[in-house]
C-alpha cells in the first residue's frame, strides 16, 4: 500500500533553493520539487531530507519520483535510506542502492518490514555526479492497510473527492490515467 502523505511534516533539510523547499518532496505534486542550493556556494554531497510522517508504519519500501520538468539537475543516484520510530535514534540504513535516470517512480524494496514514523533519506551522489539533489515526491510503502481509501481520495488542491477523477494511491488526482493502480469510485482499478 502506497501511503497517504497528506499531514507529514518537514523535520530538516540541510540546503534547499528559495522556490524550491524541501516540503515540495511530499506535497502530492509531481510538478514541483525540492532542490537544494546551487551557485557559487552550493553545498556538495551528501544531502539529507528528515521527514516526520506522522504515524509509524511497517515501512516495506521507499519511492522516489526525480524532477519531471526536462531537467535531469539534482537527480538522486546513489542513496541511504534510515527510519527511526522517534527521530533519534535511527540504526543502520534499511535500504541502500542506486536510482536510474528517470523520472518514472522508482522502488527502493527494504529486506524486512521496518517500523517508521520518521524517514531520513541520504543523497549521496546525483546522477550527473553535480553536487545537487532533487525530488518532486518522496514517499513509501507500507505492509498494512493503515490509510482508508477515503482518506487517500483528496484532490491535490485539498478538495473533496470527485467521482469523476481517478487517484493514484498517493492521492493524486488525474482525468487521464497512464499506467499504475489508481482508485476510482472507491474501487482499485489497474491501468
Amino acid at each position: 500500500m502506497f501511503i497517504n502523505k497528506k499531514g507529514w511534516k518537514l523535520v530538516s533539510v540541510d540546503s534547499f533553493q528559495g522556490g524550491n523547499e524541501a516540503t515540495l518532496a511530499f506535497d502530492n505534486n509531481l510538478n514541483t520539487f525540492w532542490h537544494t542550493a546551487w551557485g557559487t556556494n552550493e553545498p556538495k554531497h551528501p544531502h539529507t531530507i528528515v521527514i516526520d510522517m506522522i504515524n509509524i508504519y511497517q515501512v516495506t519500501a521507499i519511492t522516489y519520483n526525480a524532477r519531471s520538468d526536462g531537467n535531469s539537475n539534482g537527480m538522486v543516484k546513489d542513496y541511504e535510506v534510515y527510519l527511526s520510530t522517534d527521530g533519534t535514534n535511527w540504526g543502520g540504513a534499511v535500504v541502500t542502492g542506486q536510482f536510474k535516470n528517470t523520472t518514472a517512480m522508482q522502488i527502493a524494496k527494504l529486506n524486512t518490514p521496518t517500523p517508521g514514523r520518521y524517514l531520513k533519506l541520504v543523497a549521496k551522489s546525483e546522477i550527473n555526479n553535480n553536487a545537487w539533489t532533487s525530488a518532486a515526491e518522496i514517499g513509501i510503502q507500507a505492509s498494512a492497510d493503515v490509510t482508508a481509501i477515503d482518506e487517500v481520495n483528496y484532490n491535490k488542491k485539498g478538495g473533496a473527492l470527485n467521482s469523476n477523477l481517478y487517484y493514484t494511491l498517493q492521492g493524486i488526482a488525474t482525468d487521464s490515467p497512464s499506467k499504475g493502480i489508481y482508485v476510482h469510485k472507491g474501487k482499485k482499478v489497474l491501468f
